[in-house]
């Protein structure tokens, strides 16, 4: 639950500065910036639904979580190359590899939580 709750503070940070950097370094207008996120949220999605189905179906989930947090981790050490001139493209692209990590965390986190505890049950 811990790392849940860290997990969700990151996250939302991310949803709450990256309109900002949109808006305040790149110039852009609003529906623009709010368009941006699109980049996250949608890869964030599927990677949530497939990942679901293939703990269903394998019975594991670590190495989701672990493919989920490489991808994080390097989408956020790329954020350092957020700057005034970094191109839509490039944000975009990052965005998209940090959106798969979101949604290899998330959903299989939460998942190997009700797992272990019905599995401890036995």
């Amino acid at each position: 639950m811990a790392q849940s709750f860290l997990i969700g503070l990151v996250y939302q940070s991310l949803l709450y500065y990256l309109p900002i950097y949109f808006q305040s370094a790149l110039q852009l207008d609003l529906i623009t910036s709010a368009a941006l996120l699109l980049p996250t949220v949608t890869p964030q999605a599927i990677a949530s639904a497939l990942s679901g189905q293939y703990i269903s179906r394998v019975k594991r989930y670590g190495e989701v979580i672990w493919f989920g947090y490489i991808c994080w981790t390097i989408a956020t050490g790329l954020h350092c190359l957020f700057d005034r001139s970094l191109a839509i493209g490039a944000v975009a692209a990052i965005l998209t590899v940090e959106g798969w990590g979101i949604g290899c965390v998330f959903q299989p986190s939460t998942s190997s939580l009700s797992f272990l505890q019905r599995w401890t049950k036995h």
